[in-house]
């Protein structure tokens, strides 16, 4: 699947590689991304924003051709026309415009792009490429390709990005995870009990400090008393 994102860079990058894309109106970069089947980035390209989808499918279907010859199918959006397609032919691949349903209004899932829209969203989970904070276009690539080695690396690991819903029991001891997922025991069935509990101990704290307070208060004298005088013992 192709797809291609613009998006505003920030006053690190020339004039000279940027662009204006009239049609969404943004001036800056655009991103143009080739995935697989499961949405894992397998050919990207940077390019100012004014570059028409024509030249940089032709970009991205050579260095995927070259990275993976085996490929043979493509889907594309309808801004990628004949030249697109023409192109993948000569280098053995079908490359298939994808089209709305004109009889549904509004957003829906269409056919395949939903993938290469998916890993755009991926992508942009990451604050480096929230927009183009990089000088030279290589370098826009390069981060894009250390944000899909890191949501590849979560999948193998099963890993996920730690929240501040975890700093409860960071601090408190944090119960075993299996435990309080899976249900096998422990202080919960799902994540959504372990996160009622941290707040529940969370509400427990700020009461109990507040009580505290109230009865550290009630022990200070109140401002403006007068103090009652000590007798003392004459010595002797």
């Amino acid at each position: 699947m192709i797809d291609t994102q613009s998006v505003k860079t920030s006053t690190n990058a020339p004039l000279t590689s940027q662009g204006t894309d009239a049609a969404k109106k943004i001036v800056g970069r655009e991103r143009s991304i080739l995935t697989d089947t499961i949405g894992l980035i397998l050919a990207v390209t940077v390019t100012a924003a004014s570059l028409s989808e024509n030249a940089v499918g032709i970009q991205l279907l050579d260095q995927a051709k070259k990275t993976c010859p085996t490929i043979s199918k493509s889907w594309v959006d309808t801004g990628f026309k004949n030249a697109v397609i023409e192109h993948g032919a000569r280098l053995g691949i079908d490359v298939e415009v994808v089209n709305r349903n004109p009889g549904v209004r509004g957003f829906h899932v269409v056919k395949r792009r939903w993938v290469v829209e998916r890993s755009i969203g991926w992508i942009m989970l990451h604050r480096r490429l929230a927009r183009d904070y990089e000088t030279l276009p290589a370098s826009s690539e390069a981060m894009i390709d250390v944000a899909s080695i890191d949501n590849l690396t979560k999948r193998i690991t099963d890993e996920t990005t730690p929240t501040r819903r975890g700093t409860y029991w960071e601090i408190k001891g944090n119960p075993p995870r299996s435990n309080a997922l899976s249900g096998t025991g422990g202080v919960g069935a799902s994540e959504d009990g372990l996160v009622r509990i941290m707040m529940a101990g969370r509400k427990a704290e700020v009461s109990a400090a507040r009580s505290g307070v109230r009865s550290g208060a009630a022990q200070q004298p109140a401002i403006g008393a007068v103090r009652q005088p000590v007798a003392v013992r004459p010595a002797g």
